[in-house]
């Protein structure tokens, strides 16, 4: 007998929809948190400012978003 198994998800903010789970870092802390895709690109939208720092931005490893740079914390 097969068996089909369906992951939903549901976004955390308003209950609706969700398209996946966004990934991000603050202070040391990681957080997911489910979102549509407008929450999802609101939320990425505002945090693009943050992003790009100045000092010589460096690509962060891993990284699946393109143009995402960090500064090296090990540089002065």
């Amino acid at each position: 007998m097969a068996q089909k198994i369906q992951t939903l998800f549901i976004d955390d903010l308003d209950g609706s929809d969700a398209e996946g789970t966004v990934r991000f870092g603050l202070d040391g802390a990681e957080y997911e948190i489910d979102l549509s895709a407008d929450h999802a690109q609101a939320l990425r939208d505002a945090l693009a400012r943050y992003v790009v720092l100045p000092g010589g931005p460096e690509a962060v490893p891993g990284s699946r978003q393109p143009g995402v740079v960090a500064r090296d914390r090990r540089a002065g």
